[in-house]
């Protein structure tokens, strides 16, 4: 069986070729820590205010459902994507603008993980850390084999 690691760094490069650059592409949720979870892999990606939509169009044409948006009491977007296989879904993207809109860097009670979090993990092991390649600096523990 592929490891959860393998499923989102396939994601990551998915999601990656349809955005482009992003603030930051992690693995959160259940599927991230390991444990005993549903068979989906959750996937936080940070973009800049000013490229949310266009992030939102470019992960639609590449396949990934729309299934919400939302404005956070902070007034930041928080859009709801995912991807279907043989009509299951596969994976959720939960799409945050990475930088407050008043610069405050942004705060994204509602997602599970957040990205400015990544300054606790940076002390986490290399070899719990994503590859540089599909990420921004961010990490991801170790996965179990699913």
């Amino acid at each position: 069986m592929v490891s959860w690691a393998a499923r989102f760094n396939g994601e990551a490069a998915v999601i990656h070729n349809c955005v482009g650059v992003t603030r930051a592409i992690e693995h959160v949720g259940s599927t991230a820590l390991g444990i005993e979870s549903k068979d989906v892999v959750d996937v936080l990606v940070g973009v800049s205010p000013a490229a949310h939509e266009a992030a939102v169009a470019d992960l639609s044409r590449g396949g990934f459902a729309l299934e919400r948006t939302r404005i956070t009491a902070e007034g930041e977007r928080h859009t709801w994507l995912s991807r279907l296989v043989d009509a299951q879904r596969v994976t959720v993207v939960d799409l945050v603008e990475a930088e407050g809109r008043n610069g405050t860097g942004g705060r994204r009670s509602a997602t599970r993980c957040d990205v400015t979090r990544r300054s606790e993990r940076s002390t986490w092991p290399s070899s719990v850390r994503s590859p540089a390649s599909l990420t921004t600096g961010a990490s991801t523990p170790p996965a179990n084999d699913h």
